[in-house]
């Protein structure tokens, strides 16, 4: 009678397979993360857009120059009494070599904030200050940005950066 030896441990195909799987359900956790960032950069510059919006029509309203006010050292900005605080993984900033202004880019962008005084104003008439502010997170993959261009009737553009920059709608 023929008699095996318990065997313990693994073989290496049983650890390989194993490092497979692990290697793989980290691929996927990652780009979920990823996706989860891109959403949420985008999500707050539509808010940001929101927020602008209301200003603007607060202004003309209350016939009362109204602002919005971005801090750079603590990445939030301010209207009225509030406060909007942007999520950790997000901060004003651009990515390295980026051109802008997003409609014309013309000159390598060296400020993630280049409205006057780091504020947009929203006038009485329904003019708005121009300007841009560029969102990024901090693994520096997502560039957005909201502008303001010059011109007699104010109006606020989404854009992304990949590439080159394109216009959201």
């Amino acid at each position: 009678m023929l008699v095996r030896a318990n065997r313990s441990g693994l073989t290496l195909i049983e650890v390989l397979v194993v490092l497979a799987l692990v290697a793989f359900l980290f691929t996927l956790s990652s780009s979920n993360i990823s996706f989860f960032h891109r959403i949420t950069v985008r999500a707050q510059l539509e808010s940001l857009q929101m927020e602008c919006r209301h200003l603007q029509q607060r202004a003309m309203t209350l016939n009362q120059q109204q602002e919005l006010i971005f801090d750079r050292a603590t990445n939030s900005y301010t209207f009225g009494q509030q406060r909007i605080a942007l999520p950790h993984f997000m901060r004003f900033g651009v990515l390295p070599g980026v051109k802008g202004p997003p409609a014309t880019p013309t000159h390598v962008i060296s400020h993630p904030i280049t409205f006057k005084k780091d504020r947009i104003v929203f006038h009485p008439d329904g003019i708005i200050s121009p300007g841009t502010v560029y969102l990024v997170d901090t693994n520096n993959q997502f560039l957005y940005a909201l502008s303001c261009a010059v011109a007699q009737v104010s109006f606020l553009r989404l854009y992304r950066y990949r590439n080159g920059w394109e216009q959201l709608t």
